[in-house]
Formats: C-alpha cells, sequence, structure tokens
C-alpha cells in the first residue's frame, strides 16, 4: 500500500504534460499545539513551522499539489524534556475539495522517557514515513471566503530504521479561522503506539499563517 500511495503522489507531482501548470505564492505556517493527555495526567507543547508550495494544475482532478518542508518540536511540559524534533518534506494533493492525502519523510530524533515503552526499541533518531489523510467537512460560512470546518485524520508512521510502523493517530476535531492571517482549532486525538500503550488527548492549536 505504501509504495502503490508513493508511486501515485510521484506521478502526481512530475507527469504535467499537457497541463498548464503554475506555481502560487508560498505560505509560512507557524503552529502552536497544546496536547493533555488524558490517561497519563500531563501536557504537550507541539510547534511546528512550515512553508507550504502550491502547484496549480489546470485539470479537474489532482488540481493542486502541496509540497512542505517542515520542522516539528514535541515538549513534555511535565519533565521540561524535548521529546521529538522532526524535519522532513511533506508532499500531497487535494484529491477532492473535502479530502487530501499527503505522505511526508522525515528524520526524526528522540529524547523519550522509555520506562512505559514495552517493544519499541530504546532508539535516538530514525528515518520515518508518515502517511496523512484528511477529510474536511463544512460547517458554517462566515464570510470572506473563510469556513468553519470539522475535520478527520488520520497520520500512520513508519519507520525506516525498525522496519516496523510505529504509531497511528487519529483526529477529530473543528478548525475556525477568525482571521485571515490566523486559525484556532480544537479536538480529541487517539495515539495508537503499535505494540505498546495507547493515548488520548485534548488539544487546542493556534496556527499563524503569512
Amino acid at each position: 500500500m505504501r509504495k502503490i500511495l508513493l508511486a501515485l503522489i510521484f506521478v502526481l507531482c512530475f507527469d504535467c504534460s499537457n497541463v498548464i501548470a503554475d506555481w502560487q505564492k508560498p505560505e509560512v505556517r507557524l503552529s502552536n499545539a497544546y496536547r493533555f493527555l488524558v490517561r497519563e495526567r500531563h501536557s504537550i507543547y507541539v510547534q511546528r513551522a512550515e512553508i507550504d508550495f502550491f502547484y496549480q494544475r489546470d485539470t479537474d482532478r489532482f488540481s493542486r499539489l502541496l509540497f512542505s518542508p517542515f520542522i516539528e518540536l514535541h515538549n513534555n511540559l511535565q519533565t521540561d524534556r524535548l521529546e521529538r524534533k522532526e524535519t522532513g518534506l511533506e508532499v500531497g494533493t487535494d484529491i477532492t475539495p473535502w479530502f487530501y492525502i499527503g505522505e511526508s519523510l522525515q528524520y526524526t530524533r528522540y529524547n523519550y522517557d522509555w520506562t512505559d515503552y514495552i517493544w519499541h526499541p530504546r532508539i535516538k533518531y530514525a528515518a520515518e514515513a508518515e502517511t496523512r489523510l484528511k477529510f474536511n467537512f463544512p460547517l458554517a460560512d462566515i464570510g470572506e471566503n473563510r469556513k468553519i470546518n470539522a475535520y478527520f485524520i488520520d497520520e500512520y508512521t513508519y519507520s525506516f530504521r525498525i522496519e516496523q510502523p510505529t504509531r497511528n493517530e487519529l483526529v477529530l476535531g473543528v478548525m475556525v479561522p477568525f482571521h485571515k492571517h490566523a486559525e484556532f482549532s480544537f479536538g480529541w486525538r487517539h495515539i495508537d503506539r503499535i505494540h505498546d500503550f495507547d493515548s488520548d488527548a485534548l488539544e487546542v492549536n493556534l496556527t499563524l499563517v503569512f
């Protein structure tokens, strides 16, 4: 399945014959998220910076391609520990106006407290691939081409170092674009650490867009 997905994205990105295509103005997105892990009763502060490059194709399907270099930091507020640092590139496309599919290739450094992990090896770094599926459901139009959306996200992470999937995260939430340069979202996240313990989190997120 992963090989098929990577092949599909490759074809979409580089087979641009017989279409009119153009680069759009890139967007810088700075996100700050607060996650309260309900079972563990502690919090994670997530910071993410990315630059979104959009390649617009003059076709009905797969009309906009995304290339997004990013860096993401996960800080455990209980232990004051930088638990995870990700740097990589996400490539994706809108299959429909309400369905996005993307694939990230990333280098991740770990600094976990491995006490509660049984299966996962105590590694300090890994090359990973993360598949992201996102479904948007419009709830209300608030004007100026802005809509309140409900969303469902599935993020599936595979580690090339240990040759195993390591996480599957499901997110259900609502996003409110209260300003043309700012978005607020809140929701629930289920974190399945495959072969290890699960977590449920309540999260809020503020994203600035430039």
